[in-house]
């Protein structure tokens, strides 16, 4: 059964949960796969209600393992509002593009209730936030692991359900508080910094209302001027101030700060704007050396695909990078970002690889998409079937992507490939009228087909010669 619109199938959800029954070793009777054998006796086809149903019993297994001292509802009548009101919306919202799920023990329980977060990494369902509240019913602590590594890094204390008190954060990494969020009845009024866990706070930003007041700290003068010229449009006073900003974290810390990773990400993305690459590509090595920046680094590796892919040529890498990139945005996400896939599915073509190609175009699917991006996607998986011989797929999409593009900056190079596909095909009377009109607009596309066999026939007529003789023409005019 295929989803109504771009989430994940039912099968999928089933797969994901049985992979992940087989992680956290939470043994039951249910098939790993939505094939089911004969004798089963659980349904026989995967229904919506089916998957809530395996939902249930994975949070039932999954909280009596890891979270014994809370319960599950184990009524039938109190399974069955769980079912229809909590885990059946769940399953609703996966179909629809949600790519997470949540565990609830029971609500009645004299310990309390815990919540559970999970989100997908396309393997299995992975939890990320755990929610606990009291006997009362009112939420007391939330655990989190924000950069999605399996590591609690944030931690909030509540003074009521909707009314923070603290929180607490690892951000650098190290295993110990570099970051406390201070609140005063409800309201965010302080931060303190102890990026280097000496105990000593080297930076406080006070707030009122939410709204940042004053920072200060190492590099905080600086920083408030890179972000002053940038508001005027300084691009290069900018830059110079958050290198200078980043010259005083290393003359102050032993190791990388945080703030290094702010710093150096301003810098990187100005270098970049400037087409500075030679410093852009130093500094985003040193971004990406630095541990604690590659938890939040997702617009690093864009820049770093970008330079790979379309500046340096190294599309074996490019590839790395954008598949990279496009699992950390899924990830954080719970959707497929076109435009990354897109640039995945070129390197990938660009390194010969067109299987992959294929592969990662086919994780868009059906997703709506601008029409330049649509462009693109019938463009690439064109050339990519053309790479593997399936030239009449290749016609196919080449002519969608036609009908797709905005401008004619492309059309030569399309209508060349088509004549190409018409040509291995053996239908040249389809395919010469496309060559001739694609030669017309781009000349220089003769150079390669020139020492092509299967083109010798075309070449050795009237008109090829003449476009062979132009080419010369131009070339010794250059």
């Amino acid at each position: 059964m295929s989803s109504p619109c771009f989430g994940l199938t039912l099968e999928e959800i089933w797969t994901l949960l049985q992979r992940s029954k087989e992680e956290y070793q939470l043994k039951d009777k249910s098939p790993t796969s939505p094939n089911f054998i004969f004798g089963f006796e659980g349904p026989q086809t995967v229904t919506k209600e089916a998957v809530s149903h395996e939902v249930f019993q994975f949070c039932f297994k999954y909280l009596e393992k890891y979270h014994p001292t809370y319960t599950s509802v184990r009524h039938r009548n109190h399974i069955r509002q769980s079912l229809n009101d909590f885990y059946g919306e769940q399953t609703f919202q996966n179909l629809l593009g949600k790519t997470s799920i949540t565990c609830h023990s029971n609500l009645l329980d004299e310990n309390g209730f815990i919540k559970i977060d999970f989100y997908s990494d396309r393997k299995i369902f992975i939890p990320y936030k755990w929610d606990y509240t009291n006997k009362e019913g009112l939420l007391y602590l939330s655990e989190e692991a924000e950069q999605r590594n399996g590591r609690v890094d944030s931690v909030t204390l509540y003074a009521n359900a909707n009314c923070k008190k603290e929180v607490r954060k690892d951000r650098n990494g190290y295993g110990g508080i570099d970051e406390w969020w201070l609140f005063d009845r409800c309201n965010l009024v302080r931060i303190e910094y102890d990026e280097n866990e000496n105990g000593f706070k080297e930076r406080t930003c006070l707030y009122d209302g939410g709204k940042l007041l004053s920072c200060n700290g190492v590099g905080e003068v600086e920083e408030k001027n890179a972000r002053l010229a940038l508001a005027l449009g300084d691009t290069d006073s900018a830059l110079l101030h958050f290198t200078k900003a980043n010259a005083e974290i290393k003359k102050e810390f032993d190791k990388p700060s945080f703030k290094s990773c702010i710093f150096l990400q301003e810098m990187i993305s100005l270098e970049f704007q400037k087409k500075d690459f030679s410093s852009f590509a130093r500094d985003l090595d040193e971004f990406l050396s630095i541990p604690q920046c590659e938890k939040s680094s997702l617009d690093i590796l864009i820049y770093k695909g970008y330079y790979l892919l379309y500046l340096s040529k190294n599309y074996k890498e490019a590839k790395h990078i954008y598949r990279k990139a496009s699992e950390e945005y899924f990830k954080a996400n719970g959707e497929e970002n076109p435009e990354l896939i897109l640039n995945l599915s070129f390197a990938e073509y660009s390194d010969k690889d067109p299987l992959s190609c294929i592969a990662s175009l086919e994780r868009l699917r059906e997703r709506r998409m601008l029409h330049f991006a649509r462009f693109y996607f019938f463009y690439y998986r064109a050339s990519c079937n053309q790479m593997l011989f399936k030239y009449e797929e290749s016609i196919e999409d080449f002519k969608k992507a036609l009908v797709k593009s905005t401008s004619d900056e492309y059309h030569p190079l399309i209508q060349f490939k088509i004549a190409n596909a018409y040509f291995h095909l053996d239908k040249k009377s389809e395919g010469t009228p496309l060559l001739i009109q694609a030669l017309q607009k781009n000349l220089n596309l003769i150079s390669l087909i020139q020492n092509d066999p299967l083109y010798s026939d075309f070449f050795d007529s009237t008109t090829g010669k003449q476009f062979v003789s132009k080419y010369y023409l131009n070339q010794k005019q250059k």
